[in-house]
């Protein structure tokens, strides 16, 4: 994933945020574990991830960091 992508993809969430009412609090969480879950799948794209990478994520999450499954 270019640099390039990578801002589109933050500037409409940004926008989709925005739009929907949340809080900058909120929005930068959700933006926090975007991040997280790209670096993970060694950048690739998030349109080139499929359901394997989402539950490998999960899964690591919570059996290896130990993440509460509200977070």
């Amino acid at each position: 994933m270019g640099r390039r992508d990578g801002k589109q993809i933050f500037r409409r969430n940004s926008t989709i945020y925005a739009n929907a009412g949340n809080s900058l609090k909120t929005e930068k969480a959700h933006l926090y574990w975007i991040k997280y879950f790209i670096r993970f799948n060694k950048l690739k794209h998030p349109k080139d991830i499929g359901e394997k990478e989402v539950t490998g994520f999960l899964s690591y999450l919570a059996n290896e960091q130990y993440v509460a499954i509200n977070t």
